[in-house]
């Protein structure tokens, strides 16, 4: 669910919006890699003509056990609602301390809603 926090009209058919983005990840494999932990977005979506031109952010996962994982990304979309991009680990708490890796993402908006599902692939290793 993304709750949007503050839009700035910069010209006709062009605003910046920053949004505050909170889900579940889901993993393939049950119990595997972060799966089923919150994950909350702070994002600065730069929007031209109803596209995303250049979007990026910082994310927090948390898992069941309260570790986190922090990641930076950027991209951008190609239509309205499609956002592809690449994503990367720049830290972590307890089990994810020392966390490192990159992956790509891609968000789809379902429907008119402010909701999306994202997929996220790559890899990750720990110290």
């Amino acid at each position: 669910m993304s709750e949007v926090v503050q839009t700035f009209e910069l010209e006709k058919g062009h605003v910046l919006v920053l949004t505050k983005s909170q889900g579940v990840f889901f993993n393939d494999v049950a119990d595997g890699f972060l799966d089923k932990s919150e994950v909350i977005c702070a994002i600065a979506n730069d929007v031209v003509d109803g596209v995303s031109a250049d979007i990026r952010g910082h994310c927090i996962a948390t898992d069941k056990d309260g570790d986190k994982i922090f990641t930076a990304y950027q991209g951008k979309g190609t239509a309205p609602g499609i956002i592809a991009g690449d994503n990367h680990w720049t830290g972590g708490t307890g089990k994810f301390t020392g966390i490192q890796g990159n992956n790509t993402f891609r968000v789809t908006q379902i429907g008119k809603t402010q909701s999306s599902w994202i997929v996220w692939e790559g890899e990750w290793r720990l110290p």
